[in-house]
């Protein structure tokens, strides 16, 4: 699929925006917008303006609803532009690519301990449904990499999960 979307980086971290994705990924990759696609952040007017008062003064942030921004970005909402995209949660990243966003690679960047979660990573906590959902991304030839900022190293997910790469 040719499509007019050009991501620098497409991150889940249960924080959104805050220092490690506007200094460290933003500051790294210099993008034109940081684009969260999250449900619960569009619908409360409180945590959007939260989310995007967190993004560098020279990034232009948005968020949306993850179904419509993705139909947005898929219909050339953002073409030629450098995009960070964010997302809160796997659940999201696996409804991204069922709508069809070309999704090869994926950053995890923080996912933090939650009801029923076990470490995989200091920074990476999954529960049973998040661990078959990202093994059901690696399975479709998505690429998992933990990295929580650009300095650190980064790991594979998926042998750490026992997914079979697509």
């Amino acid at each position: 699929m040719n499509s007019p979307v050009r991501t620098l980086l497409v991150r889940i971290d249960d924080r959104l925006i805050h220092g490690q994705v506007s200094i460290g990924w933003a500051g790294r990759l210099n993008p034109d917008f940081i684009v969260v696609l999250d449900d619960e952040a569009a619908r409360d007017a409180w945590e959007n303006e939260l989310v995007c008062s967190a993004c560098p003064e020279k990034v232009k942030a948005e968020v949306h609803p993850v179904e419509e921004g993705t139909r947005m970005l898929l219909s050339g909402g953002h073409a030629g532009h450098r995009i960070i995209l964010l997302l809160r949660s796997v659940a999201s990243a696996r409804r991204l690519l069922d709508l069809g966003f070309p999704l090869s690679e994926l950053n995890i960047g923080g996912l933090h301990h939650h009801a029923g979660s076990r470490a995989f990573l200091p920074y990476v906590y999954l529960d049973p449904a998040e661990v078959e959902d990202f093994r059901s991304l690696a399975t479709r030839g998505v690429r998992l990499v933990a990295q929580d900022v650009p300095g650190n190293r980064s790991f594979d997910l998926a042998p750490l999960l026992g997914a079979e790469a697509g």
